[in-house]
């Protein structure tokens, strides 16, 4: 009975970190231009009436603790990852909040950071990662590595991230995004190519980018979506 009970605690606890954290990603990070005004460009080159700039959230102190927390959640769930990261700039608080949750759950998964350019001084590489317990690199070959990205359109931001991470010899277990806009290809483009896709929120241009938790995620993690 006390096993059940910390289980339904930590199972309430977490789906109000979501609800907390669903809330300062639309009222701190969501921006929203009317029919007459010009809409924004996305990465992507696409053109939206929403865009979310998440580093407003995933940079303050409240918003690393709960991304954090939820992506560590997550990735346990996933299982047997070696390392977090993806490509900069989107990615890199997250990977570096979960890295930080994970030493806090005495799991400890390093983070790393896919450049978008490749250095031109000191070791000139592509990567930048932090080494794992027993002193190793954690990208390379046979390790199981999650990418992370903020938010998804088409996904390309997460294919270059994946192109530089299995050109090291590593695999990718999962890809884990913040917000995935789901009147786009994102989300099959990546799981076409292989590669188990979850969002921890879903969004839309035809109801203005309102966030939905994620059915996978509530799913995985057992919370009411």
């Amino acid at each position: 009975m006390g096993c059940d009970s910390a289980r339904l605690e930590a199972r309430d606890m977490l789906h109000e970190e979501l609800r907390e954290l669903k809330t300062l990603l639309e009222t701190r990070s969501y921006f929203h231009r009317e029919p007459e005004e010009e809409p924004f460009t996305l990465a992507s080159g696409r053109k939206s009436r929403y865009y979310y700039d998440t580093k407003w959230v995933t940079l303050a102190p409240r918003g690393q603790r709960l991304v954090g927390h939820v992506l560590f959640r997550l990735l346990r769930e996933v299982g047997g990852v070696d390392a977090v990261g993806g490509l900069e700039l989107g990615a890199v608080p997250m990977a570096t909040a979960t890295a930080f949750a994970s030493e806090l759950q005495g799991h400890r998964i390093p983070a790393f950071i896919v450049r978008k350019e490749e250095k031109t001084h000191g070791t000139m590489g592509k990567l930048a990662q932090g080494r794992a317990e027993d002193g190793s690199a954690p990208i390379g070959p046979g390790r199981r590595v999650a990418v992370l990205d903020d938010v998804v359109t088409t996904g390309g931001c997460v294919e270059k991230a994946i192109d530089r991470i299995e050109a090291d010899g590593a695999h990718v277990a999962a890809v884990v995004v913040l917000v995935c806009r789901t009147e786009a290809e994102g989300r099959q483009n990546i799981e076409n190519k292989g590669h188990d896709f979850y969002a921890i929120f879903d969004a839309h241009e035809r109801d203005g980018g309102k966030l939905h938790l994620s059915k996978e995620l509530a799913r995985l993690l057992q919370v009411p979506a």
